[in-house]
């Protein structure tokens, strides 16, 4: 799988962001429609990636024709032939065993990574605009309207 983490940010369970990046394609509804996300619009990220490179299609785009979206709701996702062989029951109550289980030795373990990565310096990217965004034209120098003569700007202030 191909990521720009560059364009990741960190949230926590209550965060919720209002940035538009990414493939248009991969993205949630309420990304596209700049309605704020939380974390749940990576997973819709992520079942799409994993849905076309199972099936080399896009998930539809018409709601109507999606899956799960019948009147069964998710029920048809349960009983879709590429989901027969879960035990829905049984990973609901997390019962069932991943088939890989990496051995994670400590909160700072990176030893299932490629040694590359853990090398590279981390550039964080926060959910919200950082303060210095508050005040973007700070610096700026503006013509003030009221001085203005035949066209020319004659004083310049601060904002």
């Amino acid at each position: 799988m191909l990521t720009d983490f560059g364009l990741a940010k960190q949230f926590d369970e209550n965060t919720r962001s209002n940035s538009t990046c990414g493939t248009l394609e991969y993205m949630s509804s309420e990304t596209v429609l700049a309605k704020g996300h939380d974390k749940a619009t990576d997973w819709w990220s992520v079942g799409i990636l994993l849905y076309e490179m199972l099936t080399g299609k896009l998930l539809q785009k018409e709601t109507s024709k999606r899956l799960g979206k019948g009147p069964n709701g998710s029920e048809e996702i349960e009983h879709h032939k590429w989901f027969q062989s879960i035990n829905w029951k049984k990973l609901e109550a997390r019962e069932i065993r991943p088939s890989v289980l990496p051995e994670v030795a400590g909160k700072h373990c990176v030893a299932n990574f490629e040694e590359r990565w853990p090398s590279m310096p981390v550039l964080d990217s926060p959910a919200s605009s950082p303060k210095s965004c508050d005040k973007p034209f700070q610096g700026a120098l503006l013509c003030e309207t009221s001085y203005f003569s035949s066209g020319e700007c004659m004083k310049f202030v601060r904002p």
